[in-house]
């Protein structure tokens, strides 16, 4: 992707778009606009998924969706399925040795929402390649970064599924493009039912995506 982008010459325009996206989170998040004030995590649904996800290390129980800190002594049964608890676990792993697992935990959860942004826009321009031009991409990106519903998926402070599930959704309509232009070829079926099963897996909410595809795709 990286070399069909610099041949096309659109990683410098990348760049900057990628520069923008994250200067406006980080005012964002350092002028507290969602809590009213500036704060480690933008509310208390991102505080409980790092909470489950320090119980996951600790226990190991991957089956275990209670949160035991909360509502003793019955607990707190939430719905939240385990992917983005991988990634979570995978960055304060990585990051442990230099930080310890939680502060490195607390500050992989503030930034892994925007990095899953700036993976969001490689994913668009892969995914629309097939059915727009050059130019059209780039738009297309400054129209992505200055929507203010898709900004706050992708806030810093912000660990939550919404972010991975928009981007397998990106996914998701990148491979509908190509099942569409060229449906003899089923490389690309494939790709987007296991690209339909990662997002399921994430949220029942990614239903919806996946009815439209399979109606697009018949």
């Amino acid at each position: 992707m990286f070399n069909r982008m610099v041949k096309n010459c659109s990683l410098p325009i990348f760049l900057l778009i990628m520069f923008v996206f994250l200067v406006i989170q980080a005012f964002v998040y350092q002028q507290g606009l969602i809590t009213g004030r500036i704060s480690d995590l933008v509310d208390t649904d991102t505080f409980m998924r790092l909470v489950r996800v320090e119980q996951l290390a600790e226990s190991g129980g991957w089956y275990d969706s209670f949160i035991h800190r909360s509502n003793y002594p019955y607990g707190d049964n939430l719905h939240w399925t385990r992917p983005l608890d991988i990634l979570l676990l995978v960055g304060a792993y990585l990051l442990t040795p230099i930080l310890g697992f939680h502060k490195a935990l607390l500050y992989w959860g503030i930034v892994i929402s925007p990095i899953i942004g700036i993976f969001s826009l490689l994913a668009l321009y892969w995914a629309v390649k097939p059915v727009i031009n050059r130019n059209s991409i780039q738009m297309l990106w400054l129209l992505f970064i200055s929507q203010t519903i898709l900004l706050q998926v992708y806030f810093f402070g912000r660990p939550d599924h919404h972010s991975l599930l928009l981007f397998l959704f990106i996914l998701l309509m990148g491979s509908m493009f190509r099942m569409v232009s060229a449906p003899e070829n089923h490389k690309h079926a494939m790709i987007g039912g296991i690209i339909a099963s990662l997002s399921l897996w994430v949220s029942i909410e990614a239903m919806f995506a996946m009815v439209i595809v399979y109606i697009c795709g018949r």
